[in-house]
């Protein structure tokens, strides 16, 4: 079983914030290079699912 990802609103902010710091410090293009890597990373996540077992009241979910 997979899962999308997803990004909070809190989080978006946060990278857009990130974004403009680091353009402001280095340059526009190394600030887009960084969101772009950024954006990657995250789309490249996996989830596995390991089901109730042995009592375990819950699923457990680890991100790759």
């Amino acid at each position: 079983m997979s899962f999308q990802i997803e990004i909070s609103s809190v989080a978006k902010a946060e990278a857009d914030a990130a974004l403009l710091r680091i353009a402001q410090l280095t340059s526009v293009e190394q600030g887009q290079e960084w969101y772009s890597e950024l954006i990657k990373v995250i789309n490249s996540l996996s989830c596995k699912v390991y089901q109730e077992s042995k009592g375990i009241a819950s699923s457990l979910l680890q991100l790759n």
